[in-house]
This record gives structure tokens, sequence and C-alpha cells, in this order.
């Protein structure tokens, strides 16, 4: 485009700012390996996200936590809603492809979050639905929270718990 922005600063391709969790875990991190890798080299360079589908998604709160664990504050990104020419553009390989491949670099934003999380104690865990959807039923689902709570699972909904708690059950269980 003729007309664009213009910010004097270095900055990493992050990706578009998805409205979905499953989306941002597997697209949005395969890049974050390199920014946490040469924060050192280019203390100034901040993430750049597309801001992507809903201009009114908050994706400081939904996400904070999960880069928060990674060193990522508020102040290490910025996101683009126009055209922008910026001084320097850093766009990292990705590091997985989604059913496909990956690289030991996508695991490792994984295992640094892990690091940081005590296990719970609970060895059965069932992430249920039923809870996702306000007004929405997941059908089956009642019964699934049954059959499992019969067979000593935990019923826990995961739009109820932080990404702390969750990763902390996650890590303790063994089903």
């Amino acid at each position: 485009p003729e007309k664009y922005d213009y910010i004097d600063k270095e900055v990493m391709y992050a990706g578009a700012a998805f409205e979905h969790w499953g989306h941002f875990l597997t697209e949005i991190t395969n890049r974050l390996y390199w920014f946490i890798e040469n924060r050192e080299k280019y203390p100034n360079i901040k993430l750049a996200f597309i801001q992507y589908i809903n201009p009114n998604f908050d994706f400081k709160n939904t996400y904070q936590e999960f880069l928060e664990m990674l060193g990522i504050t508020k102040d290490d990104y910025i996101f683009v809603t126009k055209p922008t020419k910026f001084k320097t553009v850093v766009v990292p390989e990705y590091s997985s492809m989604l059913g496909t491949k990956y690289k030991k670099e996508f695991i490792k934003i994984f295992n640094k979050i892990k690091k940081q999380v005590t296990p719970t104690n609970y060895k059965k865990i069932y992430f249920s639905r039923q809870k996702i959807y306000n007004e929405h039923n997941i059908i089956g689902e009642k019964a699934f929270e049954k059959i499992f709570k019969k067979n000593g699972f935990r019923i826990v909904y995961p739009e109820k718990l932080s990404f702390k708690e969750q990763v902390s059950l996650i890590q303790g269980a063994d089903y």
C-alpha cells in the first residue's frame, strides 16, 4: 500500500493473534523459541502480532499467563492492525507444522513452562467440556462425567482454572 505506518523498532513476527486457545498453542508458540533464545542479542526487539479476526479480543488477559511463564511481559509485544513498516522484521522458522512434524525448539517452550509448575497429586483427571458454553449443552458430557467420576477420576473444567493450574493437573496425572 502507498500509505502505511512506520515504527522505528526491531520486531519478530509472532503470527496472527487467534481468538482460539488451540491455535495459540499450535501456531503462535511456533516462533517464540527464537524470541526467548535471542533476547540478549536483541534487547529491544518486540513481538509483533497481527490483530486477527476480532479487534475486541482481549489477547493480553487470555494468553498473558502463558507468555509471562516464558518471561514475556505486556511490554514485549505489540499488535499490528494496519499496514506497517518496521526498522527490522525477523521471521523465524516454524518449530512445528501442525500434524506433520516438530523440532526440539517447539518442545523447549512447553518444557520451560513445565519446570515452573508443581504437579498435583491427582493421578486421574477428566477435562470436561460441560461448562464451556453457558447456553449450550455438550451432548453426552454429563454421562461421561458420571462414568469417569465413578472410576476415580477428578472432573475438572479447564475454563474455570488458570493456565498454571491446568499445567499442574496435567503434570501430576497418569490418566
